[in-house]
């Protein structure tokens, strides 16, 4: 029987997937997006109503969320994301594919401090 004080330094589960790069969100439709937003506001204050200018913020918000990246490109399956260590301070998110077993490769890396 192993001890509470026995530490274990082996990896959190590592998937052995191949690995492709993450499609980004094309910039027309982030274009669109902010577009929306900002001719929803101004229909929104021109109108004196808040209900419109309430109703043109969640619409923006809930169009900007269904950019998100939360979905497999190829299957449209649901996405298992971790943070992956590629160098020291750079991190990059490394999105499994359960489905496709596939690693999908975040555009974007972050850098500690």
């Amino acid at each position: 029987m192993k001890s509470g004080s026995e530490n274990n330094s082996a990896p959190p589960s590592q998937v052995d997937f191949p690995t492709k790069p993450l499609p980004r969100v094309k910039s027309w439709a982030r274009g669109l997006a902010r577009g929306a937003g900002l001719v929803g506001c101004a229909v929104g204050i021109a109108m004196g109503s808040n209900w419109a200018l309430i109703a043109a913020v969640v619409l923006v918000i809930l169009f900007t969320l269904s950019l998100g990246t939360d979905r497999c490109p190829q299957c449209k399956g649901p996405l298992n994301s971790r943070q992956v260590e590629e160098a020291p301070g750079y991190r990059r998110m490394h999105n499994d594919c359960p489905n496709c077993k596939i690693t999908w490769l975040s555009q974007d890396v972050s850098v500690d401090g």
